[in-house]
């Protein structure tokens, strides 16, 4: 099935001081495919958008003791289309 497609990640790790850090990430991701249908004439186009997003915080305590909070979002869409691909005229 041929897919277009857009896929973006970017992260960032930062260092707040020696015992404090960031992780954040986000990734983006765009596509539609296009694959023949079960009947003659029609075909399916998929649409999906992917979106997710990571935040990760740590602070060490100790050598022997780390604390880390982390959040997660996740937004997944997905669309199905059927598409005609015959000319039919408008007459009928």
């Amino acid at each position: 099935m041929p897919t277009d497609e857009n896929f973006l990640t970017v992260r960032l790790d930062h260092q707040l001081s020696n015992r404090d850090s960031l992780f954040a990430r986000y990734t983006f991701d765009d596509a539609t495919g296009h694959q023949a249908g079960n009947t003659v004439g029609f075909a399916r186009r998929d649409k999906t958008r992917q979106q997710y997003l990571t935040l990760v915080a740590s602070h060490v305590f100790s050598p022997s003791l780390l604390a880390s909070t982390r959040l997660g979002y996740t937004r997944p869409q997905s669309y199905d289309t059927s598409v005609i691909s015959l000319q039919i005229p408008r007459g009928l």
